[in-house]
């Protein structure tokens, strides 16, 4: 399976709407068919992810439900910081990359994915990589999980198409 095999993009529109990711689901299931082949018709767990500049969070919900999304722990914390630290045999994300003295230290790497995708999306990848293998521990994630992956409503098409490919 790939890191994230059923996603979509979604634009974040800076408004306080904390389950407006999860609207197209509930309302019509086409949207994610038609960009994800296609919707189970039993319940599912859905996975929004907001990778920050400065911090990150995964939401959590079923697809059965109207109940809000919930904000899943990763590495113990429902607001990590979009940090990547490198040791020797690990890769730790959030605060555990400051506290591990790091090899290589990567922090606020989601702006300079614009301006050096290719230098960025490694790092993106290992980050995201390290989030999936957190949500893997919650037991709520399975092959039929959907995710969104939340990405800045000013990017063009091709800065999307290109982010997006990070996650497959």
């Amino acid at each position: 399976m790939n890191l994230f095999s059923k996603i979509l993009l979604k634009e974040e529109s800076g408004n306080d709407a904390s389950d407006a990711w999860l609207a197209p689901a509930r309302e019509n299931k086409a949207v994610i068919a038609q960009k994800n082949d296609e919707m189970p018709d039993e319940p599912v767990s859905l996975f929004g992810f907001d990778l920050g500049d400065g911090e990150s969070s995964v939401a959590w919900t079923r697809s059965d439900t109207y109940a809000a999304p919930l904000l899943m722990e990763v590495t113990g914390r429902k607001s990590i910081i979009t940090a990547l630290g490198e040791t020797e045999d690990d890769i730790l994300i959030g605060d555990d990359a400051y506290m591990c003295d790091p090899k290589r230290l990567y922090v606020r790497f989601k702006s300079r994915y614009l301006k050096k995708p290719e230098q960025i999306r490694p790092i993106i990848s290992k980050f995201a990589s390290k989030v999936y293998s957190e949500l893997l521990k919650t037991g709520k994630l399975d092959d039929k999980s959907r995710f969104f992956v939340g990405c800045p409503s000013g990017w063009k098409d091709a800065y999307r198409e290109r982010y997006k490919k990070i996650f497959l």
